[in-house]
């Protein structure tokens, strides 16, 4: 750690009022025993409500409210925190999100990650579980460990991680020009950062869903909003092209996007990492799915 040892949890808003408003209410209520601060990085919200949910936010000293004078969108919203960060480590938090309440067994996730990064040095990142809420109730499939190779084929990465300040100012960049599939991009940043500067890039998770992600059922949320996902792996690719001929060294150059793409795991094998790290966990989702398996064979009285 450098001399400012803390936590920034950055969040980006526009127009949410009342999500921001639960939202750093989420991160009030942890259990963090170190410094830390709020940034709400607010990009040119015209809601006639967000006024009063900025001041109602802002009221308590640890959050810091920065404004963009034009809509930049939320790429440039986290660029916009990290910059603005005063601590060690970040944890950018989208303000419709939240952060779930200590977990008994588990603690807080800032507090958890905290203490990992401070303890693990050759750790980029930590993560933990999403259970979504909103439109939709349930865990989120890819609520399982990740380490660097299952991230250089495509494996989800969360937008909430923690990780050092120092790597996203030694040049993992929030990239505006990815427009969806962020969160997975920016891992991909931090740990080619971190092993172009030779240093580790293990990756940490926190048992429990102590994130919690907001789905929405209004039209035009940025899971659901159409896009090439080719297209958005070719950036990322170019960017670091090193990263990837590193865990697909067999690969052309010019067929290294669709190597990465083609090795997203499909539901089945997301629910199969799943249960290999949590059997309980992974149970839980088909419940939660009603998911069932069959076949021909069913009729047939075939076990």
């Amino acid at each position: 750690m450098t001399a400012n040892p803390g936590i920034s949890l950055v969040v980006p808003h526009r127009n949410l009022a009342d999500h921001l408003v639960e939202c750093v209410a989420s991160i009030h209520a942890q259990d963090l025993t170190v410094p830390y601060e709020v940034v709400v990085v607010d990009d040119a919200s015209d809601a006639p409500d967000v006024p009063a949910a900025l001041r109602e936010v802002g009221s308590d000293l640890r959050v810091r409210v920065v404004a963009h004078a034009s809509a930049l969108g939320a790429q440039r919203a986290r660029a916009t925190g990290v910059r603005s960060a005063t601590l060690d480590l970040v944890l950018p938090l989208d303000a419709d999100d939240a952060l779930a309440a200590p977990d008994q067994r588990w603690g807080g996730f800032p507090q958890s990650a905290y203490d990992i990064l401070t303890r693990r040095k050759e750790c980029a990142f930590v993560h933990t579980g999403s259970r979504m809420f909103g439109a939709v109730e349930g865990t989120t499939i890819s609520s399982y460990p990740l380490d660097e190779q299952l991230v250089a084929h495509k494996h989800h990465v969360p937008t909430s991680i923690v990780y050092r300040r120092a790597d996203a100012l030694a040049g993992a960049r929030y990239d505006p020009a990815i427009r969806k599939w962020q969160d997975w991009s920016y891992g991909v940043e931090l740990l080619a950062t971190r092993r172009a500067r030779g240093l580790g890039t293990a990756i940490a998770f926190v048992p429990g869903n102590l994130h919690r992600y907001r789905i929405h059922d209004a039209p035009g949320r940025m899971s659901t909003r159409p896009e090439d996902e080719l297209a958005m792996v070719k950036l990322t690719v170019r960017r670091r092209p090193e990263f990837f001929r590193h865990w697909h060294p067999d690969c052309a150059p010019q067929h290294l996007a669709e190597r990465v793409l083609a090795a997203k795991p499909t539901r089945l094998e997301d629910l199969l990492h799943m249960a290999h790290h949590d059997l309980g966990a992974a149970l839980t989702v088909v419940a939660e799915r009603s998911a069932q398996l069959q076949s021909a064979f069913d009729g047939l009285g075939v076990p």
